[in-house]
């Protein structure tokens, strides 16, 4: 099997990405059972963390992926989705798992994955345990990709649970009840297995330590970050933490990244208590070495234009901070959001920061039409223009650009769709 055989098979594949389903719908009986013809490679991992949470998973799991590396510790991640390619998803000591070794785990795959039907992600989910258990990973970092409980991630015993900010996301989905969408986060906490997160809403911590205590586990909610040595600009943030006096930089834009770091050096602090390979100062490294694509990502300066995969309430609240209190600019956003978002709310809070608005949509099935992004941008008395796609519109965003900074943003699909434009649009130039 070639790279485009594997492409094609992979998008024959259902994908609950790109096609609405019903949470509930979600089984893991038929993954398990899969997992058993292939002698249960996700009980022979090593080390397993899951990452679950609202926003910040793949930026928490990314950062504690190269932390790990830099100790010496032989890392896999495995993230979702991706924004320019599937091999993106996977990778050991942050490289992409190459082509051959990925179509060679799918070509073995091929006959129980038809079998079995198996989906786009417990797909892409086998070929990363398989290919984890091929490098000998010494830990694995599994960002969880929707909910938890019932995740096809979730078959994994780990010895880590770390669950970031909860709030309201895929609510089509998990509902609108907060301590709901609690529940079904928690779900990745398992026996005897400890919890790392930070000081949620009251009633979102009070779910985490019930099932935690049900699971006979243990909630650490311990920040090692000194508050009154938090620096954030444009190229990231500097901190120190409590008993080092090293300084520490992530070049990740915005407050809401150095929460996710307090995740990350609660996470390492626990197992630095048995693995000496952990210094601070190595993980000084890998934080300042850490790339997380499409966070806050400044990818051009003239003419300038940031990324973000900000697809929700409290992401598109981050974004709006960091333009506002970090950039200190206006913008001009190009804007695209799948269909089950809160769009309405998305573009009140980007308002405050946005001047101008080129509304567009993904080629994705799950993509919200352009005339209905409209109807809410006339409710809000926002300036705006529309285009049939995204390159389009950054070609209407670029021409209207003054002292503006043109932020790409809505849903990972209409900045993956950007990225290759501006691509493509540097080579031509």
């Amino acid at each position: 099997m070639n790279y485009r055989e594997a492409n094609k098979l992979l998008y024959s594949l259902i994908n609950y990405e790109r096609n609405k389903t019903k949470y509930h719908d979600f089984k893991l009986e038929k993954f398990k059972h899969f997992l058993t013809e292939i002698s249960h490679p996700e009980r022979r991992l090593n080390n397993v963390v899951l990452v679950a949470g609202t926003k910040g998973k793949g930026s928490t799991a990314t950062m504690l992926a190269s932390s790990l590396t830099a100790c010496g510790i032989k890392t896999g991640l495995f993230t979702s989705p991706h924004l320019l390619s599937w091999q993106e998803r996977i990778r050991v000591d942050n490289r992409t798992i190459p082509t051959k070794e990925f179509c060679e785990i799918l070509s073995s795959l091929l006959p129980l994955i038809r079998k079995h039907k198996l989906t786009f992600f417990e797909t892409l989910t086998a070929v990363a345990f398989l290919y984890f258990l091929k490098e000998k990973t010494e830990w694995t970092i599994l960002e969880v990709g929707l909910g938890g409980r019932l995740d096809a991630t979730n078959v994994v015993s780990p010895t880590l649970s770390i669950i970031t900010r909860i709030g309201f996301d895929h609510t089509e989905l998990l509902g609108e009840d907060l301590i709901l969408i609690a529940k079904e986060k928690a779900g990745i906490i398992h026996p005897q297995s400890t919890v790392i997160t930070f000081q949620q809403i009251p009633e979102v911590l009070a779910v985490i330590k019930e099932a935690a205590q049900k699971n006979g586990g243990e909630v650490i909610t311990e920040n090692l970050i000194c508050p009154e040595t938090i620096k954030l600009h444009r190229l990231g943030s500097e901190f120190k933490i409590k008993n080092s006096p090293l300084s520490f930089f992530l070049p990740l834009l915005g407050e809401h990244q150095v929460e996710n770091t307090e995740l990350v050096l609660s996470s390492l602090a626990r197992i630095k208590k048995d693995d000496n390979r952990i210094t601070w100062e190595k993980v000084r490294e890998g934080l300042a070495h850490t790339y997380v694509p499409a966070r806050c990502e400044l990818i051009s300066s003239q003419p300038e234009i940031m990324v973000d995969c900000a697809h929700n309430i409290d992401s598109s609240q981050a974004l709006k901070e960091v333009i506002k209190k970090i950039l200190k600019k206006r913008a001009i956003f190009v804007f695209g959001v799948a269909k089950d978002k809160k769009v309405f709310e998305m573009l009140s809070i980007l308002s405050a920061v946005g001047d101008y608005f080129v509304f567009t949509q993904a080629k994705h099935p799950r993509a919200l039409n352009i005339e209905e992004l409209t109807l809410h941008a006339e409710k809000l008395n926002l300036k705006f223009t529309t285009a049939k796609t995204v390159s389009q519109a950054i070609k209407k965003a670029i021409a209207r650009q003054r002292k503006e900074i043109i932020v790409i943003t809505g849903s990972f699909y209409v900045v993956g769709e950007g990225m290759r434009y501006l691509r493509r649009r540097q080579i031509e130039t």
